[in-house]
């Protein structure tokens, strides 16, 4: 599997490379084309601008690319988290007073509302971390 990712890796890399560069020799040379030191008329490298890889997500900072990553995992999680919750009342119905069953149902309910909380949370969780991080 790691062989995998590290080859759409690849692949995906020299692809997005490669269109840089079409981009690139496609366009205008500049004030006079190129120089004897292979660089374009105006002084600047015909590689420069695209010798780097463009990132294909449209966050442009690790916080936004998180906050789009929680907002996926909230419309994900969110009907999980009321799947649970059911599951766990009806862990209370189904126990007719057996105090086993019980107490597992009360602990199905507290760690579903636990892990709701810290899913639903987590925007919050990262805006502190985010603070925190920025008054350094």
């Amino acid at each position: 599997m790691k062989k995998f990712y590290l080859l759409s890796f690849l692949f995906f890399a020299s692809v997005q490379y490669s269109l840089a560069q079409t981009q690139t020799s496609t366009g205008n040379t500049g004030n006079g084309g190129q120089t004897s030191n292979g660089n374009t008329g105006n002084g600047t490298s015909a590689f420069s601008e695209s010798s780097f890889l463009r990132s294909p997500l449209k966050s442009k900072s690790i916080v936004e690319l998180f906050s789009d990553i929680l907002d996926v995992i909230m419309v994900i999680a969110t009907p999980i988290i009321v799947v649970f919750i059911i599951l766990a009342g009806f862990k209370f119905v189904t126990a007719q007073g057996d105090t086993f069953k019980l107490k597992e149902a009360k602990d199905s309910l507290i760690n579903a509302i636990i892990g709701g909380v810290l899913i639903l949370g987590a925007k919050l969780i990262l805006m502190i971390i985010q603070n925190t991080i920025d008054e350094f």
